[in-house]
């Protein structure tokens, strides 16, 4: 019934952070970056070519998802999965514009879409309305990430103002959308978001902005919301989580000293001790008399001696 094919896992992270930290830190961030799966979808011709500057980009942590109903979506190898909705009887001419057969399509490959969205802790979607696929896609898709993923972000592409008919599809489909009741229920809860990507204003705002432009003008104003609003958060929450975990790793400890192993046997050198020959005895000293042959007494007065002179 539709065809799809994967450049990787689908449950793998879409990226990886700066690994800057001790072991323990980095192993904590990786586990904890495990339990976080983004994912961007991107449906119907104009918002594959949008989808596609994006994945152009390798923004990370975000899986990347292409979803149209041409066959020609599975030759698109900077997403990481690409799914055909068409059946093989339609591979060539895909919808023919049909919004209603977009949406018969895509509820029939339930079970693949579900799994885009499963466990996915942030989805953006990426749409373009007024064509077949976009049109009858994206409501089904809508309701899928509102019931599977925790935070979802939707960004529709309204067509010209001269382009009436498909502009009126896009106006009808945007008000449809107030009546998906996961999506109304999560909008209310501030935890799903819609964004509409006007074409007619993007031009009103800047003349100069040719046509072949068009897709990059609005892949970047998506990806500096992705940055702002999922991004910088995430990465901020991760770090800290990092730093909570290397601070309370335990104190390095000095290694014990160990007494160096004694052979039991071992036994001190025997030092040699020489002989000294014996000290001579002392000659005595010769006596002093004094000059004049007279009498000299001592007198001791406390620790000193002093000579008392004859009378």
């Amino acid at each position: 019934m539709y065809e799809a094919s994967d450049r990787r896992e689908p449950d793998a992270p879409g990226g990886k952070i700066d690994e800057r930290t001790s072991e323990n830190g980095t192993a904590v961030t990786t586990a904890a970056l495990a339990n976080v799966r983004c994912v961007l979808v991107a449906i119907g011709g104009g918002g594959v070519r949008i989808g596609r500057e994006l994945a152009r980009q390798r923004i990370r942590f975000f899986e990347t998802v292409a979803i149209n109903c041409d066959a020609s979506v599975q030759g698109l190898e900077e997403f990481d999965h690409r799914i055909c909705l068409a059946p093989g009887s339609l591979l060539d001419g895909g919808t023919a514009g049909s919004a209603q057969v977009a949406g018969t399509l895509a509820r029939a490959a339930r079970t693949t879409l579900e799994r885009v969205y499963q466990n996915a802790s942030f989805t953006v979607i990426v749409s373009s309305l007024g064509g077949g696929t976009g049109s009858g896609v994206f409501p089904f898709a809508l309701e899928l990430a509102c019931t599977r993923s925790d935070f979802v972000s939707a960004f529709v592409v309204k067509p010209f103002a001269c382009e009436r008919e498909r502009r009126a599809i896009a106006e009808r489909v945007q008000a449809h959308l107030e009546f998906i009741g996961p999506y109304v229920d999560k909008h209310e809860r501030g935890e799903a978001e819609l964004r509409v990507l006007d074409n007619e204003a993007a031009q009103e705002r800047n003349p100069r902005l040719p046509m072949s432009r068009l897709a990059s003008h609005w892949a970047a104003e998506i990806r500096e919301y992705i940055e702002q609003t999922y991004l910088i958060p995430l990465e901020s929450t991760l770090r800290a989580m990092t730093a909570r975990a290397v601070s309370s790793e335990p104190p390095l400890s000095a290694p014990p000293i160990v007494a160096p192993a004694v052979d039991p046997l071992w036994q001190p050198p025997v030092v040699p001790i020489e002989a000294t020959p014996p000290m001579a005895p002392e000659a005595p000293l010769p006596a002093i008399a004094p000059a004049g042959g007279a009498d000299v007494t001592f007198e001791v007065e406390g620790a000193a001696a002093r000579p008392t002179p004859p009378n």
